[in-house]
């Protein structure tokens, strides 16, 4: 990303929004406030999504990734989502909400200290919605 990306966002008044996780280049939150910090613009800002913030590191307490992590982009984020994920030692499985491993519930109340806007699910089957909204309604 060059200044030559972010000239036009600025001046159409367009938030361009990236997500760190460990496909991308930016996979950590550490990684994406120092990118934010470079280009010191209100026109970059973060899709936060707990599941891609875990790494197989954290199989034992993936809470304390997600409160850091929030703690360390709580001002930078445009978009939050939710996918849950089987979490071990060897490798991250995403999963439907609710079915896995991931504290949500802890998810949802540390992201609501600090952001209030859209919450949008993902990588589940059409099937899963159901349960997954009843889920996520029950958390409030």
């Amino acid at each position: 990303m060059s200044t030559n990306t972010l000239a036009p966002a600025k001046s159409n008044g367009v938030t361009i929004i990236f997500e760190p996780e460990q496909a991308n280049v930016i996979s950590t939150a550490e990684d994406a406030l120092k990118l934010i910090e470079h280009f010191n613009t209100p026109y970059l800002k973060v899709l936060y999504g707990a599941a891609n913030i875990v790494t197989t590191e954290h199989a034992n307490n993936p809470l304390e990734i997600i409160k850091s992590s929030l703690e360390l982009l709580k001002d930078h984020i445009a978009l939050a989502h939710c996918k849950d994920a089987i979490v071990t030692h060897e490798k991250i499985t995403f999963a439907p909400i609710g079915k896995e491993t991931l504290p949500l519930k802890a998810y949802i109340k540390e992201l609501q200290k600090f952001y209030n806007g859209p919450f949008i699910m993902h990588g589940l089957d059409e099937a899963d919605v159901p349960d997954a909204l009843t889920y996520l309604e029950t958390e409030r």
